[in-house]
């Protein structure tokens, strides 16, 4: 299942938790003297906004939040995204420059991030003047190694799946039976029980 469809299903009915999320990296700001915050790992930016597919969020301290996607996915991400602002990124333009942007324009001064690469990080610092980037993804961690109640359903869920998997794989293994026919008892079981 392509994974614009699966985060869309992910993100239905799940607004209120992940706008808590978005609020609670807010609330870190005071403590880090931040004016912002630009989340750009992909899985970091699925947690906040349930949406996978997306470049860039940046979460100012005052003002509404803005998802930076590529035009293949700008639908579905309206489709799936409340509470903060779509920014289309086109074919040829450099997301770091539309940031840079963003930031000059709301004045912050001191923005964290919580990861890229050197190159990313280079082309961002040079794109901006006045403006300190400062890596902090401890500022991220804090808050994901807390896990709420659905994350937490959706482990016992995941465990509860994969043992049932682990049970016919018990049933079925003999010698001679080839790995993936094995693979796929196991898969086969995982998804009639809702995987």
């Amino acid at each position: 299942m392509p994974k614009v469809i699966v985060s869309y299903v992910y993100a239905i009915g799940r607004g209120a938790v992940l706008r808590n999320r978005v609020e609670a990296l807010r609330r870190s700001f005071e403590q880090e003297k931040l004016d912002g915050y630009l989340v750009a790992n992909e899985v970091n930016i699925q947690y906040f906004t349930g949406f996978l597919g997306a470049t860039r969020l940046l979460v100012p301290k005052d003002g509404a939040s803005t998802l930076h996607v590529h035009t293949v996915n700008y639908e579905a991400a309206k489709e799936a995204v409340s509470g903060i602002e779509i920014e289309p990124v086109r074919t040829g333009e450099d997301v770091n420059n539309k940031v840079a942007g963003q930031v000059e324009r709301l004045k912050l001064r001191l923005v964290g991030f919580d990861s890229m690469d050197a190159l990313t990080y280079l082309k961002l610092k040079g794109a901006v003047k006045d403006v300190e980037i400062k890596p902090m993804n401890k500022v991220v961690w804090s808050l994901r190694k807390v896990k709420d109640e659905e994350e937490q359903r959706c482990i016992r869920r995941a465990a509860e799946l994969t043992s049932s998997g682990m049970e016919r794989a018990y049933e079925v293994i003999e010698p001679g039976l080839m790995e993936r026919e094995l693979a796929s008892e196991i898969e086969y079981t995982m998804r009639r029980n809702g995987s």
